[in-house]
């Protein structure tokens, strides 16, 4: 009888470490997604700190943001996610706590997708240039951290990368790229076009290249600045 229920501690003990398991990968990734109909050409603010941005656009008359998450939780210590919708104005700001630890050898990673009309007015900061300092780990993070990417907008793109690179394409308008610690990377057709790097010693007029790619699409290389 001993025996038996020695045996029947281990299987009972077996299936709790299963369970304990599988609920730890439950929690490696978390999401959030909200999307608003709109009337006419959208106003896209956004405030990303440490994500990884990617904005697209599409042709439906709504502006769509998912938020994903791997080994960070959403909500109170985690990751907050804070909308205001006004009219035809969007204004989101993503920020975080403390990034949860001991969970795998996955990397921590921070994204935000949005998807907007193709006429829409955009503007995105990440990183350190943000209003509030970055509280990231280094150790375990998203290489891709801070990087903003954006296709198919037409309209005033404004893209201040804190801590990342920028890359663009198949866009239409007016365009102002600040970058600190990356590359930036753009086509389209532009009626303006402002940039920056702001890493001390990098001189931003030294070493662009403006690519005549088509008779009306310019392309705009900007290298990494010096460490």
């Amino acid at each position: 009888m001993s025996s038996g229920r020695a045996g029947a501690g281990v299987f009972v003990a077996a299936l709790l470490l299963a369970g304990s398991a599988t609920a730890v990968r439950a929690a490696i990734t978390d999401s959030w997604s909200r999307s608003w109909l709109v009337r006419g050409k959208p106003d896209v603010h956004v405030i990303a700190h440490d994500a990884a941005v990617t904005v697209h656009g599409w042709d439906t008359d709504s502006v769509e943001v998912r938020v994903a998450t791997t080994r960070w939780k959403l909500g109170a210590g985690g990751v907050r996610v804070e909308p205001r919708w006004n009219g035809n104005r969007l204004d989101l700001e993503i920020s975080h706590g403390v990034p949860l630890v001991g969970l795998g050898s996955q990397p921590r990673s921070l994204k935000l997708e949005i998807r907007v009309p193709r006429q829409s007015a955009v503007e995105v900061r990440t990183g350190e240039e943000t209003k509030a300092p970055s509280k990231i780990v280094p150790a375990g993070a998203d290489p891709r951290a801070g990087d903003i990417a954006i296709e198919d907008v037409t309209g005033d793109v404004d893209l201040n990368a804190g801590a990342g690179g920028i890359s663009g394409s198949g866009l239409k308008g007016r365009l102002k790229a600040r970058t600190t610690s990356g590359t930036i990377r753009v086509d389209g057709e532009f009626c303006g076009v402002s940039r920056r790097c702001s890493h001390p010693g990098s001189k931003p007029t030294e070493g662009w290249q403006v690519v005549k790619t088509t008779v009306r699409t310019t392309a705009v290389v900007v290298p990494q600045p010096p460490r």
